[in-house]
């Protein structure tokens, strides 16, 4: 069943400019039909859509960079043109009465929006329409909002009619890390028996700077609604907790760091964040495990790498090159698997549908994010003062 999608985001944002080209290039255009695009950034609209095509281009140039791309947003733009989709640009951060009398109980919306807006239009779109919902994540960007967002999941999971809501963590849904929850439940997979984990290092950097608005945006809680902690630790902590973890809280010792003048000093205002904490669960030594977190944004020799220790050897899983390394208790190498370049976004998106298709509850689900957050923010209320590390 090929179901209309209806889009809630900005096309400057980093989430829109990934996901169009796949909802056009890909398989997943039989899948879902681009029905809306619900403009909401501030800076960069488009007052009349017969413009639509030129400012694609000269967005596709800044943003997207190959032809590829280019051509996808030729393709939309002819389409809004001759109305196969609608353009509304979203000024007061209401859906209104045409757009949602406009979504039927098949269709899905995606929550692509900056984080500060996730719960305003996630609240709209589960009380006002009947559709299947994914929303990017951090879920909510504030404790206020996530205190909402547990009363209101409370009454979803009471009630849940027959839609699927999930949420977008895509780190959980490439296969190098569905490989590795696997292998704790797999005989198969589990067959160089390494026991349990003793020690954690889980590193996300990016080299980027601030040059872009986005890059600025993700930093300014006014804008985005929290730091690189929030925006980019949740991944970590989402590992944790789909490998069943219990965060010892009494044990959290968090540095936020800001190498830049451009970033607001605030607790929420850091590129870099720094963790260490223990964890105990099933998975894990019976005296618990050392975990090291960090994130970073504008980092100079900049890695995406998971480091697991465990009893009998160690796994390796580099995230930039999708590569999984196992080691024995002697360091010597075991198995080098590579599990080829993937498409984040395309694993979020071919997962939610069909997981709508089969109405089967996504592990991914809003009550993961919600535990998510919780230990995201009890980090924050236990960092220390920001410090200035300049370059």
């Amino acid at each position: 069943m090929r179901r209309n999608l209806h889009i809630i985001g900005g096309l400057g944002e980093v989430s829109m400019a990934r996901k169009l080209p796949l909802l056009f290039e890909t398989d997943l255009s039989k899948k879902l039909n681009v029905a809306t695009i619900l403009d909401i950034h501030p800076r960069e609209t488009i007052e009349n859509p017969g413009k639509f095509i030129p400012y694609i281009r000269e967005l596709s140039e800044k943003r997207f960079g190959t032809p590829a791309k280019l051509e996808t947003m030729y393709k939309l733009g002819r389409r809004i043109q001759n109305g196969k989709t609608k353009y509304v640009q979203l000024r007061d951060g209401q859906l209104g009465a045409d757009i949602i009398s406009g979504i039927d109980p098949e269709d899905c919306v995606d929550i692509s929006c900056p984080n500060y807006l996730h719960y305003n239009f996630f609240h709209q779109t589960m009380t006002q329409t009947p559709a299947n919902i994914l929303m990017e994540k951090p879920l909510v960007g504030s404790v206020e909002e996530l205190e909402k967002l547990q009363l209101f999941a409370n009454e979803i999971r009471k009630s849940p009619g027959n839609r699927t809501v999930m949420d977008a963590e895509h780190y959980f849904y490439y296969k190098i890390i569905q490989d590795y929850l696997g292998s704790f439940k797999n005989k198969k997979t589990n067959r160089h028996k390494l026991g349990k984990i003793e020690t954690m290092i889980l590193r996300i950097e990016e080299e980027t700077g601030f040059e872009t608005q986005r890059n600025k945006d993700i930093i300014t809680r006014t804008k985005s609604g929290g730091g690189i902690g929030l925006d980019m630790g949740i991944h970590a902590i989402s590992l944790l907790n789909h490998l069943g973890a219990r965060i010892d809280y009494d044990t959290i010792k968090a540095t936020p760091i800001k190498n830049s003048e451009l970033i607001r000093d605030d607790k929420y205002g850091e590129n870099e964040m720094r963790v260490e904490c223990m964890v105990y669960g099933e998975n894990f030594h019976t005296n618990g495990c050392d975990v090291r977190i960090r994130v970073a944004k504008n980092k100079k020799n900049a890695r995406k790498a998971f480091y697991f220790g465990h009893e009998n050897g160690m796994i390796d899983l580099n995230m930039g090159e999708k590569i999984r390394r196992t080691y024995g208790k002697e360091a010597n190498l075991l198995e080098e698997k590579s599990y080829g370049q993937q498409d984040a976004f395309y694993n979020v998106l071919n997962s939610f549908t069909n997981y709508v298709d089969n109405g089967l509850p996504p592990p991914t689900s809003i009550q993961m994010g919600i535990k998510n957050l919780k230990d995201i923010f009890e980090i924050y209320r236990r960092a220390g003062p920001i410090q200035m590390v300049l370059n």
